[in-house]
């Protein structure tokens, strides 16, 4: 995992976002939708970001008979306002089915993912990986929301990591409940930076908490690296996968 990816491939039934977070402002997924845009089906010249269904690739995870680990939609945000919940509810239905696979589904839209989710029955998704991201003090209250969710496996990504963060004083009572936390660093042009500090902190809140972690990636010499082997500090080469 010297590419500092947790998933074996990306699958994107719903395209497109608008910001709703610190963390959007150098948007990895609407930089590479502008380099998309005309090239290929759902990025339009006119508005490549827009939110766009993709009912052609529903199936697509059925397709793929060997046990993968998918993340759903890193090119957008399934739970933005403007995806309909008919388009939710087909991409459950092929989570539900493809239950060989393991998905993994993150949000900055924790609220609309709660009201939403929340009427499902989630504990016949055993294969899915619901996630919230956090990336300031300023947002630890979406923790909130991710644990009214009934079932299901919980995990934070804070990434992009932009301060220094207290998950356990506000995790409390849900910590028990938290299955794994991913950190990482800002890549990207017009990256802010991610103080070592910090992501030190995460590792041994985890640790002390007993959470998994995973350190996605850091700042090593003034340029974004995903390989462990090249981390001064062993102390965070961290890449557990629960």
């Amino acid at each position: 995992m010297k590419d500092g990816k947790y998933w074996d491939v990306s699958w994107n039934p719903v395209t497109g976002c608008s910001p709703c977070s610190p963390g959007c402002d150098n948007c990895w997924a609407k930089r590479m939708a502008y380099r998309f845009k005309g090239r290929y089906d759902g990025y339009p010249i006119d508005d490549p970001f827009r939110v766009t269904f993709h009912p052609e690739r529903l199936n697509d995870p059925l397709k793929w008979r060997k046990p993968k680990r998918i993340f759903v939609g890193d090119m957008g945000d399934m739970f933005h306002p403007d995806v309909d919940k008919f388009w939710i509810g087909s991409v459950m239905d092929t989570v539900h089915h493809a239950y060989w696979h393991t998905f993994f589904l993150l949000t900055k839209r924790p609220e609309r993912m709660k009201n939403i989710l929340s009427n499902w029955n989630l504990d016949n998704f055993k294969n899915l990986r619901l996630g919230v991201t956090v990336c300031s003090s300023d947002e630890l209250w979406k923790i909130e929301n991710l644990f009214k969710i009934p079932g299901a496996f919980k995990w934070l990504s804070l990434e992009p990591l932009l301060g220094d963060l207290d998950i356990l004083k506000h995790l409390d009572p849900y910590s028990p409940y938290l299955n794994w936390i991913v950190v990482g660093a800002e890549s990207g042009p017009g990256r802010r930076p991610a103080k070592i500090e910090w992501i030190r902190s995460i590792v041994n809140q985890c640790g002390y908490a007993n959470i998994p972690c995973f350190v996605k990636q850091i700042e090593v010499a003034g340029r974004i690296s995903r390989n462990p082997n090249e981390w001064s500090d062993e102390n965070i080469r961290v890449r557990e996968i629960p």
